[in-house]
Parts: structure tokens; sequence; C-alpha cells
């Protein structure tokens, strides 16, 4: 049985403690949890067009993969035109994190003329 103390690491309980016995500590392995990645995605120039065309295929892909895609949005320009998307997206390491943005329709369409992607850590805010 483990217990967490405020603050603290994970302390082991599982077995009785003797007098010569001190706690194990057990640290959070963090390269087993999954891992939050942000995609920056810059669409092509002048393919609004292809944006709204292919956003219903879009919307489904992000509801199908809810799950890992923890939050997103369209980039507006001046004018109110979607001109690229930001997603935060859960997954196991960067690979599997371009592999999910390889499948959204949007990537299939060729619309983004740019995508950086980028391990990112929620420090303060809502949790994803």
């Amino acid at each position: 049985m483990s217990s967490r103390v405020s603050g603290s690491p994970i302390l082991s309980t599982a077995r009785p403690l003797s007098a010569n016995h001190r706690p194990v500590v057990a640290f959070p392995d963090f390269h087993e949890a999954a891992l939050l990645f942000v995609a920056i995605c810059l669409d092509k120039p002048n393919h609004v067009e292809l944006r709204l065309a292919t956003r219903e295929a879009h919307l489904a892909f992000l509801a199908a993969n809810a799950a890992a895609v923890k939050l997103g949005g369209p980039f507006l320009d001046a004018a109110d035109k979607p001109v690229g998307s930001l997603l935060i997206v859960e997954a196991a390491d960067e690979a599997a994190a371009k592999t999910l943005l390889d499948e959204d329709p949007y990537a299939k369409a060729a619309l983004f003329s740019s995508v950086e992607l980028k391990p990112w850590k929620r420090v303060v805010g809502a949790e994803l």
C-alpha cells in the first residue's frame, strides 16, 4: 500500500517497519507517464477555403481522439479568419504525438505551411 504525503514523494508502507528499517522513497518516473505536446500549425497563405472544406472531417477527427487532444483551436488574423491551429496533445512520446497529428485531415490535406511540435508542461491553469 502506498500513501502520498502532501508535498513529498510517495512513501511505501507495504511491510511493517522494524527499528532498522527506513521507509522506501519512490519518486514518480515521469518517463512512464504520458507527456503533453503543443503543436503550432500555420496554414499556407490564402488557404482558408481548404480549411473550411476540410473542417468537418477535422472536427470529427478531434472528437474521435478527444482522450489525446486536450485543447485546441485556430489562430486568427486581424479579420478573424483562421490562419493556423494550436493543439495540445497527450502522448507517450514525441513520435506518438507526431503520428497522431499526421492523421489529422488538415495535415492530410496539406493545409499547413509549417508544424512545430514541442514538449509542454502545464504549470498553472486548468487540468488537461
